[in-house]
């Protein structure tokens, strides 16, 4: 139930690619990469212009942002690990030059090191002004994200708040987070 809205536009019911059209950018939780294909077809297939025809993320701006694929383009995207497909993910779906990212799960399964680096690359994002929306269980892996939170509990909002606010509330933090 409920509507959705992106930059003042109502988003509730249409098609994703109508959705993605209109400035939505998502990473699924199963990253969804093609895997028979090179890291750089990847995000060939993911280039599109943004919702007001911008282009600022092309593939040069992708491999500064992203080092460790630039060395890996031509390689058969199947063949990288858990962290690389992960960064491959968010990178194709910047080329699509999104208004907003969401992540959704971007900590599933990976190991604490590169659970670290997707971390860091989602602070330099959100540092460069792009904004990121986080559907994360890994909590530990938000509070030092976040600007703000939001804590859902049974298909119910319990408590929202700036990520300061939240890591003073030791009443939400034990009864929700286990922190």
């Amino acid at each position: 139930r409920g509507r959705v809205s992106l930059r003042g536009a109502l988003i509730s019911g249409l098609k994703p690619h109508t959705i993605a059209r209109a400035g939505l950018g998502f990473v699924p939780e199963d990253r969804q990469i093609f895997p028979e294909h090179t890291v750089e077809d990847n995000l060939v297939i993911g280039k599109k212009k943004g919702p007001e025809g911008q282009d600022e993320w092309p593939i040069k701006r992708i491999y500064d942002v992203f080092p460790l694929l630039e060395p890996l383009r031509h390689r058969i995207a199947g063949r990288l690990s858990g962290g690389e497909q992960q960064m491959l993910a968010i990178a194709r779906t910047l080329m699509g030059n999104p208004a907003l990212l969401l992540l959704d799960e971007p900590s599933e399964g990976l190991a604490p090191i590169i659970v670290q680096r997707i971390g860091e690359l989602l602070r330099q994002l959100r540092s460069i002004g792009s904004t990121v929306l986080i559907a994360e269980q890994n909590m530990h892996f938000c509070l030092g994200l976040a600007s703000h939170a939001t804590v859902i509990d049974k298909g119910q909002i319990v408590y929202a708040a700036g990520i300061d606010e939240l890591k003073a509330n030791d009443a939400i933090r034990r009864r929700y987070l286990a922190l």
